[in-house]
């Protein structure tokens, strides 16, 4: 594994750590304002935001590589 690899390592950590914060604020505030009844929701809050910070991080790794390569 070379340098810009394990720069990317770090890159994901801090994608995962901060999808999990962000999902789960915003599940306690959805949990306060929509209630009971949407808990279903609120539940997919911690793995949709992690999901989508993977994927932006992934989307820039990409571009980094196509541009280092072409």
């Amino acid at each position: 594994m070379n340098e810009g690899e394990k720069k990317w390592l770090k890159w994901y950590f801090l994608a995962i750590v901060l999808g999990v914060l962000c999902g789960k604020g915003m599940e306690i505030l959805l949990g306060i304002a929509l209630g009971k009844d949407w808990e279903l929701l609120t539940s997919l809050m911690v793995p949709g935001f992690t999901i989508m910070a993977l994927l932006f991080i992934g989307f820039l790794h990409q571009k980094e590589k196509e541009d280092v390569i072409g």
